[in-house]
């Protein structure tokens, strides 16, 4: 006789706004539960673990210790990430981490490389690859309903406030590139793969980097236009060009809830729009949570949405354009592949 499947036990790390959305979600998904909130303010994890319906609530030290845990997810700043992640893989913990899963492309070499030292799974938190609107974007490329995909512009741009937590403060990690800009350059990965040439321009302020604005170059003629900011403005939507249509994604692309897609002789692309639009899923973490309690139990080691190798290729373009924009006297084109 078979035995019944045990649901994945989650610690959750931070009592943050993210952490809020996906413990909601979690609390949705069938095959995993929250069992503990990890806090170093030991009254506000309490809350935080009474609004949730979750049992305890302790520091990180309790969560690596404690057996009854299978899955850490690590929503702390950025600095953070490295350090806690390596230590809930070392404790044999199952890790999830926020993106991005380290500040630089070595540090999540080695995340992944303790990963497959102690067998356990490692998947950067990356919703968007598990969108289902991004899902079907996917399909409609490959299926050339756009032609050639030619290019592609995406931004995501918000007057976060000055006090906004870790955002503007170098120390744990602050960066519009690392918060923001990972998803538009994840995106024009996904669909075009890595760029022959990148140019970057951006504005840093006390070692963050406020504002990027960076044009992606192809060998056969594509090419992708990115830009962010956490000072203004910049339509966070999402246009997907080709010789035969373009898509249109929604804002925010990524988390989107719809796209609409023209295609055809011009009159046809202007008076025949195609609507794609998806049923609200929580606050849409519940895609990704699903696709990780599957995978874990499946024995899998990563999501094959957001592959260890993707997921290093894009925080090493992050590290590079990252760079160039903390250090302008030596702000020069950036190749592909650090060429």
């Amino acid at each position: 006789m078979t035995g019944v499947q045990q649901p994945l036990r989650w610690a959750i790390v931070g009592t943050g706004g993210v952490s809020e959305y996906f413990v909601s979600d979690l609390n949705n998904v069938e095959g995993s539960v929250p069992v503990s909130i990890v806090s170093r303010d030991a009254v506000r994890g309490r809350e935080f673990a009474d609004r949730y319906r979750v049992a305890s609530a302790y520091e990180f030290e309790d969560a690596l210790n404690d057996e009854s845990v299978d899955v850490i997810y690590i929503a702390t700043p950025m600095a953070t990430h490295h350090r806690m992640a390596a230590a809930a893989l070392n404790a044999g913990k199952h890790v999830v981490v926020e993106k991005p899963i380290a500040m630089n492309a070595d540090e999540a070499r080695e995340l992944f490389a303790i990963a497959r030292r102690e067998d356990r799974f490692l998947t950067e938190a990356m919703w968007m690859m598990f969108n289902p609107t991004f899902h079907a974007l996917q399909a409609a490329v490959d299926a050339g309903r756009i032609g050639q995909l030619r290019s592609i512009r995406a931004s995501f741009g918000l007057p976060f406030p000055k006090d906004a937590g870790s955002r503007r403060d170098a120390i744990l990690g602050g960066s519009a590139l690392l918060d923001q800009g990972i998803y538009a350059v994840s995106l024009v990965r996904a669909l075009m793969g890595d760029p022959e040439r990148v140019h970057v321009s951006g504005h840093a302020l006390a070692g963050v980097d406020l504002t990027h604005w960076i044009t992606f170059e192809f060998s056969d003629g594509r090419f992708a236009q990115i830009a962010g900011s956490m000072q203004e403005y910049t339509d966070p939507s999402a246009s997907i060009n080709g010789t035969g249509g373009w898509i249109s994604v929604d804002a925010p692309f990524w988390a989107s809830a719809g796209l609409t897609l023209r295609s055809g002789d011009i009159a046809s692309a202007f008076t025949q729009p195609v609507r794609t639009e998806q049923a609200a899923d929580g606050f849409g973490y519940g895609p990704m949570i699903r696709a990780i309690t599957n995978a874990i139990n499946a024995g899998y080691r990563y999501c094959a949405e957001h592959s260890p190798n993707d997921t290093v290729a894009v925080i090493d373009l992050l590290d590079r354009m990252r760079a160039e924009i903390l250090n302008p006297a030596d702000r020069s084109q950036v190749a592909a592949g650090g060429k």
